[in-house]
């Protein structure tokens, strides 16, 4: 999920990434340690076609810490889990964008950066911006989604997988 999202929002220029659907749907449905191998493992594939990706490998596991944490731990509405998602992503995501891409990635939201760039704000002031925007977009839309494809799995393969990973006491380790 995690590969197609953002292959999808490459190919469509679409400015938010979906490159972490997979890494929140898996922490909603299976835990800590499968959401990060989720998120690892969706970098490592969209390196093949996107090479900034790798960097961006640690946003990926904040973003499964926190989506492990959001739905095991709390009741909140989906607007307030996505902006409770959004907040250490943005702030990960700006300082890699800034500081090692100068503000230039391979995302769409890339051209609104540099848009809000000419307005005279410095190049992370810039990227907050836009990453706070763009983040909050992605994150809500994939909690969205997410719901829709849990909601789409038959509930014997549902309880199935939650039973298994509760039975052998593993569920959000």
């Amino acid at each position: 999920l995690n590969f197609l999202g953002s292959l999808f929002t490459m190919f469509f220029r679409i400015p938010i990434y979906l490159d972490s659907l997979g890494t929140v749907f898996i922490a909603q449905t299976l835990g800590l340690k499968y959401a990060i191998f989720t998120s690892i493992a969706g970098s490592l594939l969209n390196s093949l076609y996107d090479s900034v990706a790798l960097y961006f490998i640690p946003v990926g596991i904040i973003n499964a810490v926190v989506a492990n944490y959001l739905f095991s731990k709390t009741k909140s509405s989906k607007l307030t889990k996505a902006f409770i998602l959004s907040i250490p992503a943005c702030i990960a995501s700006a300082l890699i964008t800034a500081y090692i891409f100068n503000g230039v990635t391979t995302s769409s939201s890339s051209i609104l950066l540099q848009l809000l760039r000419t307005s005279g704000l410095s190049l992370l002031a810039s990227t907050l911006i836009i990453q706070a925007i763009t983040d909050f977009a992605d994150k809500y839309i994939m909690i969205q989604l997410s719901d829709i494809i849990i909601r789409r799995i038959p509930n014997d393969l549902k309880m199935s997988l939650i039973f298994d990973d509760y039975k052998k006491g593993k569920k959000n380790n």
